[in-house]
């Protein structure tokens, strides 16, 4: 079962990601701005996985501090100049 799940999985992921490549063609084709479209990807891909992390994980994370907020928002604005 666990090999025919690996194959559906592999199968799904390039489904999204030809879904995703069409997509970004078709709006840079019409004229959006690469910014926008990533802030916009950016956006519907946390509105898609917030729900199920809060379902899945919610209960059982810890509380967030503000040590641990600065760590994340350091490691955010550093993430991609380093």
């Amino acid at each position: 079962m666990k090999k025919e799940m690996a194959y559906f999985v592999v199968i799904l992921i390039q489904l999204v990601y030809t879904g995703m490549f069409l997509l970004s063609k078709a709006a840079f084709d019409v004229g959006m701005s690469t910014c926008i479209f990533v802030f916009y990807r950016q956006a519907a891909g946390a509105l898609i996985l917030v729900p199920f992390a809060y379902i899945m994980e919610g209960k059982d994370s810890p509380p967030l501090t503000f040590l641990t907020f600065c760590k994340i928002f350091g490691l955010s604005l550093l993430g991609y100049v380093s």
